[in-house]
């Protein structure tokens, strides 16, 4: 088993060798990505009504569901904003009921350059929702907010684009269709292109993909040069890498920045006289390294550290609880990317947070120290066998480990965060102290420290028949 791993292993590495070797030598260290100013407004919406009759029963339904969105991206030399705001709403009306749940979501990141690379940041995220339901006399509220303020230094440019236009000129000349020679400036000037034009706006896709395709191919020939010789073939091809290409993630650049994060957050249930309120904060330093080797390969570094602090209070018809927390945490993350073609994603990444906590409350009358330490291994895979099949993988593995101070009782009052799912994203470290509610220990004698495995594996394979 030992040496089947090794050699698995082994030939990893092998292919990620020759991959290195037979890279073209384009330094995608030296691409910007272009100045870009988009905005957009979007509205869904749905409204629909049934009715039935059976016996002596006769019911009559109206149901809406509505979302509407504004999006704003921005890219300029001294400046860099992203912003998305969407409200929805859904409601269902009966003759006996009726239910409403309405939701409002709110981002903005906005980087204001002082030089080339100095910056001060400042962005919120706040969230909101109302459900309602008349059968059960029920009321729900519950809002987050947290605005952040930073200063950095450094930048990071996305720079998928110049792997996609790469793959596309490298199938293109292949099969003979090139007039022209390729270079790392043409290779610049097309992925910059098609970067402006992921953020042209056409209403109808169908006609996107299609101004898409021609203006792509009109470009190459323009700048590179094109054969007459097959234009179906020609058609084909650019159309293959702008619909189906999967490059992942690309991007270039180091920063880092250090910041304060004010949170609070409240939820309310009126039937049952319980509510909860948090506030508090985070002070951040965080530390991110984005290095595209060659097309095949990408890496990424993370590195944070921070400290925490909060207050709640719960309540309810019975007690009122109190709490304060004080936390210092630390979080480090490492991915490797791999592409041997454009159809093709390896991603493997493996993490490590760390946090100390101290808590402090009024119910039990003590401090209590609790200490996690949390590892963790993804891997995942999008082989392209052939135009038929291709193959799915992913897996995960993460370990949670608990010590809590073994001199205070009720070590079940001690949680572990919320986001313990081992197949998710990459690390946040502001999932740790707000916004998620306890997962309590289980067992009725005092536990000094408790460890908890968790690991899944997911494989598919899909075949197109014709």
């Amino acid at each position: 088993m030992k040496l089947t791993v090794l050699n698995c292993c082994n030939l990893l590495f092998f292919f990620l060798f020759v991959s290195s070797i037979a890279a073209q030598p384009v330094d995608y260290t030296m691409y910007r990505f272009p100045e870009i100013k988009y905005r957009s407004l979007q509205f869904n919406g749905t409204l629909n009504g049934s009715t039935y009759s059976a016996f002596d029963n006769e019911n009559n339904r109206l149901t809406n569901n509505f979302n509407i969105q504004y999006l704003v991206y921005l890219n300029q030399q001294l400046r860099q904003r992203i912003t998305s705001h969407s409200v929805s709403n859904n409601g269902s009306y009966e003759r006996n009921n009726i239910k409403i749940s309405s939701y409002a979501n709110l981002s903005d990141h906005y980087r204001r350059y002082r030089s080339h690379s100095l910056f001060h940041e400042f962005g919120y995220t706040g969230t909101a929702s109302h459900i309602y339901n008349k059968l059960n006399a029920t009321t729900y509220y519950s809002a987050y907010f947290a605005p952040a303020l930073k200063t950095g230094k450094g930048r990071i440019d996305v720079t998928s684009s110049v792997a996609q236009a790469e793959f596309l000129l490298d199938d293109l000349n292949k099969n003979g269709l090139l007039t022209g020679t390729i270079d790392q400036q043409k290779i610049f000037g097309l992925a910059e292109f098609m970067d402006r034009f992921d953020y042209t706006r056409i209403l109808d896709s169908r006609v996107y993909r299609v101004e898409y395709i021609k203006k792509t191919a009109q470009w190459i020939q323009d700048n590179i040069g094109l054969s007459n010789d097959s234009e179906i073939e020609l058609s084909s091809i650019v159309m293959d890498n702008i619909m189906y290409a999967s490059t992942g993630l690309r991007s270039s650049g180091k920063r880092w920045s250090i910041g304060i994060e004010p949170k609070i957050s409240h939820v309310n249930y009126y039937k049952l006289d319980n509510s909860y309120i948090q506030y508090g904060g985070d002070l951040l330093w965080e530390y991110a390294r984005h290095r595209p080797l060659n097309r095949f390969l990408q890496s990424s570094f993370f590195l944070y550290g921070g400290i925490s602090y909060y207050k709640s209070k719960s309540k309810n018809i019975i007690y009122s609880f109190f709490r304060t927390g004080f936390s210092p945490m630390a979080g480090v993350e490492y991915s490797l990317t791999y592409n041997p073609n454009s159809r093709t994603l390896i991603n493997a990444r493996g993490q490590l947070t760390s946090q100390y906590r101290i808590n402090s409350d009024n119910k039990f009358n003590d401090d209590r120290e609790t200490f996690i330490l949390s590892p963790k291994l993804l891997l995942s895979c999008n082989y392209f066998i052939n135009y038929h099949m291709s193959l799915n993988f992913n897996a995960g593995l993460r370990y949670h480990h608990l010590l809590i101070d073994k001199n205070k009782p009720n070590p079940m009052q001690d949680y572990i965060p919320d986001n313990y799912d081992p197949a998710s994203g990459y690390i946040n470290a502001r999932n740790f102290i707000m916004y998620n509610g306890p997962t309590y220990l289980t067992g009725a004698l005092p536990v000094v420290g408790a460890g908890k495995l968790a690991g899944y594996f997911q494989i598919g394979l899909l075949y197109n028949i014709f």
